[in-house]
């Protein structure tokens, strides 16, 4: 196999195979910070995004905390037996004992209820005490059908909070029944955690007057203008807190971009530094190829040149007195002299060995825990090379681990136990890169560099001839 025809680059790169390194470097370093810059910007989102779902927790369990006894007191005057004892206390007002007492034991801490009749029109607000515009507002809410609002009536000394329902018979509306209790009963409720918020304020707002706080924890110096409100349902209290927005610093779009940008930058360095390092093998190849045909072209030219001698020496003065014909003859010896040969043709009588020998049978005995190893013509020769260099090919199929770079040490049976390996490899399917005879160095340094990591080196190491 040809291995130039393995080191040929991309089509999709440029001409210019080798590329400066600061090039890669800077290509690389941006790919990199796009990549750092994209995932910092997202972890501060992220960040971000976890700190105001924790502040809107703790302000939603705020509310939460005042909902259930504000949800209790209106299932308490909500009751058939509460409903029914208010419906006797408007027929007969002696009976507003028996109505308090059993709302008292259901609740200890109401501690008054009236009630009054749907019919308001003998009702003055200002007979109704110092709060009776407010207590006036709630009766007419509970007589048109809408929820009266919970709420504290600081006018009074102490405040006191107030309730309001409508007396039911049926569908009839027959009056409306307004329960005092003290405050305390639900801001002793209010108890919230705040560690997310810095702070927290009960406030309670009618919607004409200002707002009066009830209660605040933390600093209100972060509460700032415009703070976040959480209305209690059924009251006129909201709670609120330092306001919580959450704000992207990079969208996802662009998020994405820079993502995909950093990763193609980072590819792109990684590719053209594989570039310029198979542009560096290939030239080396190049220029070891250059060398070995000007070494070739030089020794064929040696016979040709005239070898200088030292003057005046023995051999000189031979020459002189040769005459010249004796000259003659013996340059034309020498010129048609036939090549120096060996005696014996080393590849020849190892193919004739080779051919003579009974085949060996594959034993599983070669199979060492880290190599494959065994005596020439006894346990190994080309047959089973063979058998092995199928077992390599097809693991390499299967793993997508081909091309096998195949190299073999200087011993005699070298070449015909990779003739066996590469012939076995082939027969799979499966591609080979053969570099000969080199150290086992540059077989694990070309299996790295122009494989995908697979190679199998034939070699003896330290062990005699026939291993």
């Amino acid at each position: 196999m040809d291995l130039k025809a393995n080191l040929e680059l991309p089509g999709w790169l440029s001409g210019k195979k080798r590329v400066d390194k600061w090039v890669v470097i800077v290509l690389g370093l941006f790919g990199l910070a796009l990549l750092i810059g994209a995932a910092g910007l997202a972890l501060a989102d992220w960040r971000m995004q976890r700190e105001v779902a924790a502040k809107s927790a703790e302000a939603e369990a705020a509310a939460a905390q005042l909902i259930d006894p504000v949800q209790s007191i209106k299932r308490v005057l909500n009751t058939e037996q509460v409903q029914g004892l208010a419906a006797r206390a408007l027929e007969n007002p002696d009976t507003s004992d028996d109505l308090f007492a059993y709302v008292n034991g259901r609740m200890s801490q109401i501690s008054e209820v009236r009630v009054f009749p749907a019919d308001l029109t003998s009702t003055l607000p200002e007979d109704l005490g110092p709060n009776g515009y407010a207590l006036f507002d709630m009766l007419l809410s509970a007589l048109d059908g809408h929820q009266a609002l919970l709420q504290i009536h600081q006018v009074l000394q102490p405040p006191v909070m107030f309730d309001a329902v409508p007396i039911r018979s049926g569908d009839e509306v027959l009056g409306v029944l307004v329960a005092g209790m003290s405050p305390e009963m639900l801001l002793n409720a209010f108890q919230p955690e705040f560690s997310e918020l810095g702070f927290v304020r009960l406030s309670q707002y009618n919607g004409s007057q200002r707002s009066s706080t009830l209660r605040e924890l933390g600093d209100p110096g972060l509460l700032g203008d415009v703070p976040e409100r959480v209305t209690v349902p059924g009251t006129q209290f909201r709670i609120e807190y330092p306001r919580v927005q959450m704000i992207s610093l990079v969208s996802g779009s662009w998020l994405l971009m820079m993502l995909l940008i950093g990763l193609a930058c980072l590819v792109g360095a990684v590719l053209l530094w594989r570039s310029s390092q198979k542009w560096a093998l290939e030239s080396r190849i190049e220029e070891a190829k250059r060398s070995r045909e000007s070494l070739t072209a030089d020794e064929e030219e040696v016979p040709a040149l005239e070898q200088p001698r030292a003057p005046h020496t023995e051999s000189d003065q031979q020459d002189a007195e040769t005459p010249p014909a004796e000259k003659s003859r013996v340059q034309q010896q020498v010129e048609v002299a036939p090549p120096l040969t060996l005696k014996y043709n080393i590849p020849e009588k190892r193919k004739l060995k080779e051919a003579e020998h009974q085949p060996v049978e594959l034993s599983r005995e070669i199979f060492r825990a880290y190599d494959i190893r065994g005596v020439i013509d006894r346990t190994l020769d080309s047959g089973v090379a063979r058998s092995v260099g199928q077992a390599i090919g097809t693991v390499a199929l299967e793993k997508n681990a081909g091309p096998v770079v195949v190299a073999r040490d200087g011993r005699l049976s070298g070449p015909y136990l990779m003739q066996g390996v590469i012939e076995g490899i082939l027969s799979t399917g499966c591609d080979v890169l053969d570099i000969g005879a080199v150290p086992t160095g540059v077989l694990y340094f070309a299996a790295h560099e122009i494989a995908a990591g697979s190679g199998v080196m034939i070699t003896g190491s330290h062990n005699p001839p026939d291993y």
